[in-house]
């Protein structure tokens, strides 16, 4: 007798177990072809302490009337990292400790005044800004210009009574202090507008 031949047996599988084609793996970069530029002009990479801090228009000090440099800025703000709080081993920006002074936007410009959180109303805080150079229409930035960069010149307040104070998209009442309204002490981020533009500057816009 003749043995039969036989097919081999094949295994049909459904469309939810076939296998599905893997994309090609490609070879790992090296580190000389990653994309940095910046680090193949210069030898070594800057620390994070070390870069330049991000500035916006300038700063301005309302009790001696007198232009903050650009240098300076981080450290009259309190805003330079140190060791006094760590993440992961990293130096922060710690807590700011002074609680004296406010600071106030005005068309992206940043004011630094003395002001008495409890006592003094948010009218003596409008006119001591005033007197101080806010609205006056003085250039900041000056030593940028000498290093090429933009100089910013603000624009002309007639008196301080046009000036309009706000905190957290809040319009402050001029006859209320600080504390009246619910201000934290020592806020460094208030906006000053002039009341009567009618939209305000789009540098102090973005801090209402």
């Amino acid at each position: 007798t003749h043995a039969v031949p036989t097919l081999p047996r094949t295994r049909f599988l459904s469309r939810a177990h076939q296998r599905v084609p893997r994309a090609p793996r490609w070879p790992p970069l090296r580190n000389s072809q990653l994309a940095t530029p910046h680090l193949h002009k210069n030898k070594t990479k800057p620390s994070m302490s070390s870069a330049p801090v991000s500035l916006g228009k300038g700063a301005w000090c309302c009790d001696t009337n007198s232009e903050i440099p650009p240098d300076k800025e981080a450290e009259v703000f309190e805003e330079r990292p140190s060791g006094e709080i760590l993440f992961e081993g990293m130096d922060t920006v710690p807590p700011r400790k002074n609680t004296t002074h406010v600071a106030v936007f005005h068309e992206g410009c940043r004011y630094r005044v003395k002001h008495d959180h409890e006592v003094e109303k948010v009218c003596e805080l409008k006119k001591k800004l005033w007197d101080g150079g806010l609205g006056k229409g003085h250039t900041v930035n000056k030593t940028v210009k000498q290093t090429g960069g933009n100089v910013s010149v603000r624009s002309v307040v007639p008196t301080w009574q046009q000036l309009s104070i706000f905190f957290a998209g809040r319009l402050l009442s001029d006859q209320k202090t600080l504390a009246e309204e619910n201000v934290p002490v020592g806020i460094k981020s208030l906006a000053c507008l002039d009341s009567l533009k009618k939209q305000p500057h789009k540098e102090s816009a973005y801090w209402c």
